[in-house]
């Protein structure tokens, strides 16, 4: 259980990281960000609900292992299974920012060709006069 609680503790820092990257957008677009804070706001309410079901379910007496034999497993797993849910959709929405980021630069690299392919052109004239 320490192990769990060790890796949300780690989930959250980083999930507090991204939150702030994300309110912060620095061009990104507003739509994006918001998605992403979205989710980033349904991940962290999922680690709470998974810290408070590991407290709840804590083996300090041998009826609250027998609580955690018959209901806690399931109740983890479908934490669990929300977290992934929330996961994925971070991760679609991180490739979207990562596309969005990538076209970008895309579209300096043309502009940056089209700013020296005139300079040349200009070049070349200057030379013949």
């Amino acid at each position: 259980m320490d192990l769990v609680l060790r890796e949300l503790v780690s989930l959250e820092t980083i999930l507090r990281m991204l939150a702030e990257d994300a309110s912060n957008p620095s061009g990104f677009p507003d739509s994006l960000c918001v998605q992403i804070m979205g989710i980033l706001n349904g991940c962290d309410a999922v680690t709470v609900e998974i810290t408070q079901t590991l407290s709840k379910y804590e083996p300090n007496s041998v009826l609250r292992k027998g609580a955690w034999a018959l209901s806690g497993r399931d109740d983890m797993s479908k934490l669990r299974g929300s977290l992934e849910a929330h996961k994925a959709a971070l991760n679609i929405a991180l490739d979207m920012l990562a596309m969005y980021v990538w076209n970008g630069c895309v579209r300096e690299r043309i502009l940056l060709n089209i700013t020296l392919e005139l300079w040349q052109r200009t070049s070349n004239r200057t030379h013949r006069i």
